[in-house]
């Protein structure tokens, strides 16, 4: 189904988009892009309607596997700058949208380094998980 997004909390991770006279509940978790930058009012959008799911407190159908329709193209490899790091895992911010990226120590392929601190910066692909995105295959930049 094509429609519109209508909003999106970037704090909150959710939105809601219209198609058809109707609007429907967007989870963060049901965009199918990696970049959270691009999600603006009234970017178009596609969308599965996931008849299973409903939003709890109201009657509202919620949308899966949303991707939108004129996506910019980024690079395969990203420079991100660490932000939050604890001990094993952190938080890096994508130089080129500022978009925030979760950084695990077990993706770090630098020898040598697997500590981070913030300041740092990084070169990584990236995937959609669960959690959001993921860097993977990370590099580190000598400090």
């Amino acid at each position: 189904m094509n429609g519109m997004l209508l909003f999106f909390s970037k704090p909150r991770q959710f939105g809601f988009v219209e198609a058809d006279g109707r609007q429907y509940f967007a989870h963060r978790d049901s965009f199918l892009s990696t970049h959270v930058c691009c999600l603006r009012p009234g970017a178009n959008v596609r969308f599965e309607i996931d008849k299973e799911a409903t939003r709890p407190d109201e009657n509202r159908q919620r949308v899966k596997n949303i991707e939108l329709t004129y996506a910019p193209n980024f690079p395969e490899r990203e420079i991100s700058t660490i932000t939050h790091w604890h001990k094993t895992y952190g938080w890096a911010e994508r130089d080129e949208c500022g978009c925030e990226v979760y950084v695990p120590s077990s993706k770090i392929i630098t020898t040598g380094l697997d500590q981070l601190a913030p300041g740092f910066q990084i070169e990584h692909s990236t995937v959609l998980q669960d959690r959001g995105p993921v860097a993977v295959e990370v590099e580190i930049f000598q400090q």
